[in-house]
């Protein structure tokens, strides 16, 4: 799997934002994350203790999402049954929300979801497991759901949260898979500082990264 962000922030604020979301549409495909290994920049150095900042003063104009570090990451996860992601944090100065979502790689063609708009009209498929060069994008094909009887996505939200209630189970997206999306997003700080070694998850140390280092 390769996620996919919107950019137009630097990577530590990238992982409290739109980074969670991401994680969380790996974990929709990948199932349980077991490991991570990750490396954050600072410009064009690897970042340290030194680059610990609170995400307002990396970011004034974006939202307190606590200590942040780094303006670009990439991390490598591994999931039960072997499957692998991997996520680029790029920090391209613009946005671009077509990019938003996850790129699914099998063993006979990929699937690119784009999670910016409604998944009737963003759903794509190549039937081969590798794109080739450039030439060959108009290869892609748009998936057809106009048959399939999709519901807003706000809807199956409320009707498989009050499904949930009702049958004490768990929804989609539960509490727990957004604490795991939130420590995909953690064990990235915690291999880099490990000099990317992989860790594993969920992480022994249930304290925060960069608290950790910082304080160190």
């Amino acid at each position: 799997m390769r996620g996919r962000n919107k950019a137009g922030r630097k990577s530590g604020n990238e992982f409290m934002e739109m980074g969670t979301h991401v994680a969380d549409m790996m974990l929709c495909f990948g199932g349980v994350p077991e490991w991570c290994s990750g490396t954050v920049y600072n410009e064009n150095q690897p970042a340290g203790p030194t680059d610990i900042m609170e995400a307002k003063e990396m970011s004034p104009r974006d939202r307190d999402s606590g200590l942040v570090m780094g303006t670009r990451a990439i991390a490598h996860y591994g999931f039960q049954g072997g499957i692998w992601g991997e996520t680029h944090f790029i920090n391209y100065a613009k946005t671009m929300s077509e990019n938003y979502g996850v790129d699914v790689l099998g063993t006979e063609g990929q699937l690119a979801v784009r999670a910016s708009a409604s998944v009737r009209d963003n759903l794509w498929h190549l039937p081969r497991p590798m794109e080739g060069a450039p030439t060959h994008f108009s290869d892609w094909q748009q998936v057809d759901l106009s048959d399939v009887g999709l519901e807003e996505p706000v809807v199956t939200m409320y009707r498989r949260l009050i499904h949930a209630i009702e049958t004490d189970t768990q929804p989609p997206s539960s509490g727990e898979e957004g604490r795991w999306a939130f420590e995909m997003m953690m064990a990235i700080y915690q291999s880099h500082r490990e000099g990317g070694r992989r860790v594993e998850l969920p992480l022994a140390d249930r304290r925060h990264p960069l608290e950790q280092w910082r304080d160190a």
